[in-house]
């Protein structure tokens, strides 16, 4: 079972496009423990810490350790923004996360940046995929396909090969009804969208490709933001999320896997696929 905690409170970036809406209080690292204790108590073997950007946070060096030492699989999706120190954070990545997740959204730093809204990100990004590659940490590259990036996709290949990664996975833009503000000006149309599912068919790399398309992304398992409210994708709308209840409270989690039982199972087939 898979169970994704998302930091919600800030983010170090600031996507124009962005699907969460953040704010309220900051994350206390005694709640963040009881939730990813929660998780492990009820049964779930997969966890991805993201957000908002985990690397903000010095103690999910903790959290991670506690998700590992309980026996689960530690994904860990960052902006790489927050690890100053890359080497001191090495020595815990290596330990305690068996795969970490990084946005490519480019084949260089302007196209990277007018998706992502920092000159700057591109380069932490691949500076920090050099060294976990270097040092065997497996590695998950993410693009948000848009109209900014929709004919970069054979250069971010050639970018990221030399990393090595796992998996490269390529999303359909999801609109949020939580940010009616966005538009629609970042979806691209359904015959881009084939051609470049096209185009991804014909590319040969030593790592799998998969591109994720909007509706299955939906009820593929619980979000448990930093302070235990759990959500999931709705069962009305595609475009947004319903909220379940506390994880404190007993038998939330166990609802929010209820509503996601049916979709959960085939995105465990299609996880598994990724690594076979």
């Amino acid at each position: 079972m898979r169970a994704v905690f998302n930091f919600e409170h800030r983010c170090s970036l600031k996507c124009p496009w962005c699907y969460i809406s953040f704010g309220g209080a900051a994350p206390e690292p005694s709640v963040c423990v009881k939730v990813t204790e929660e998780l492990l108590n009820y049964g779930v073997d997969y966890i991805t810490f993201g957000g908002g950007d985990p690397s903000s946070y010095s103690f999910v060096e903790q959290l991670a350790s506690i998700a590992k030492s309980g026996g689960a699989f530690v994904h860990l999706d960052t902006n790489a923004v927050g690890f100053h120190r890359k080497e001191r954070s090495l020595s815990w990545i290596s330990k305690f996360v068996d795969l970490v997740g990084l946005p490519i959204d480019g084949a260089n730093s302007t196209v990277h940046a007018s998706v992502r809204g920092d000159r700057r990100n591109f380069e932490a990004v691949t500076n920090f995929a050099a060294l976990l590659s270097s040092n065997d940490v497996p590695l998950k590259f993410n693009t948000f396909l848009n109209p900014a990036n929709i004919s970069s996709m054979q250069g971010i290949l050639q970018c990221i090969s030399v990393f090595g990664p796992r998996i490269w996975s390529i999303y359909e833009y999801w609109e949020p009804s939580s940010r009616p503000d966005i538009g629609n000006e970042w979806s691209c149309t359904i015959a881009d969208l084939s051609a470049v599912e096209d185009e991804i068919s014909s590319f040969t790399a030593s790592f799998n490709i998969e591109f994720v398309r909007k509706h299955t992304r939906r009820l593929n398992y619980p979000i448990v933001s930093h302070d235990g409210r759990i959500y999931t994708h709705s069962t009305a709308s595609l475009f947004s999320y319903e909220y379940i209840g506390s994880i404190f409270s007993k038998g939330t989690l166990a609802k929010a896997f209820v509503l996601c039982a049916d979709q959960s199972e085939k995105a465990e087939i299609r996880h598994k696929s990724r690594f076979s």
